[in-house]
């Protein structure tokens, strides 16, 4: 067998940054998503993602103008994990916040779980597995 045709089994650390690269830009992508359609859909975003009175477009625009960012720079941090951690920490803890917010709109009777339940679950998996990312690309003691 020649070398070229021998095949190297991935490592586990190439395997987890592969995995993290890919919670992290489709993460990057959800927020880029939700950016966008608080922006330029805010009506559509009220009725069909968070419909929570009172309406307000300017605090709808507020969050999309904020989760828009966030979105495009997880996507150019998937690229390089290891150098974009404090990216990927920032976007596990806007996961976080929308969590207890969320939990917190549902102890308030805001809304219920049967109404938002699908949403509110969407959200801890987007959480824990952000916090699985960034985890993994933690500095290693030496």
């Amino acid at each position: 067998m020649s070398r070229r045709s021998r095949r190297r089994d991935p490592s586990p650390r190439s395997i987890r940054l592969t995995l993290v690269s890919a919670i992290t830009v489709v993460s990057g992508l959800v927020y880029l998503m939700v950016g966008m359609a608080q922006l330029l859909q805010p009506e559509w975003y009220f009725a069909n993602l968070a419909p929570f009175e009172p309406y307000n477009r300017p605090d709808i625009g507020l969050a999309g103008s904020l989760m828009l960012p966030l979105g495009v720079v997880m996507i150019i941090a998937s690229q390089n994990p290891s150098q974009g951690r404090l990216v990927i920490g920032m976007g596990a803890s806007a996961a976080v916040l929308m969590v207890f917010s969320a939990w917190y709109g549902a102890a308030a009777g805001e809304f219920t779980a049967a109404d938002h339940g699908l949403l509110v679950m969407a959200l801890i998996g987007l959480a824990l597995a952000q916090m699985w990312a960034f985890w993994q690309i933690r500095p290693r003691m030496r």
